[in-house]
């Protein structure tokens, strides 16, 4: 599981990637809010832990992740990749999946 500090680094999307994914498979609630705290006070660090640190419920993934995105905006803003796709050019279906998997993950 990636650790975020706010200053060196894993980024930000990278640490939202990898906390979704750990949180995906899980279906139970209280398990899922036990899973986000343990996040909480393991995998955010030094600045970024100051950004959250007065959060009120430290189990609240939504809530923490918005916090944490008006401190560190994510790499490519949602217009970037609306540009980035109307640019592409694909000869087939096939090729314009990728182009769009490889926009979605730089």
């Amino acid at each position: 599981m990636p650790i975020l500090t706010g200053t060196e680094g894993i980024i930000v999307n990278s640490f939202f990637k990898g906390v979704e994914y750990l949180l995906s498979p899980i279906s139970d609630e209280e398990i899922r809010r036990e899973a986000v705290r343990t996040i909480y006070y393991s995998n955010i660090q030094e600045e970024a832990k100051s950004i959250v640190i007065n959060h009120p419920e430290p189990n609240n993934w939504r809530q923490i992740k918005t916090t944490l995105k008006l401190r560190y905006r994510p790499d490519t803003e949602p217009h970037q990749t609306y540009r980035r796709i109307a640019s592409l050019r694909a000869n087939n279906i096939s090729e314009l999946a990728i182009d769009i998997q490889n926009i979605k993950y730089k």
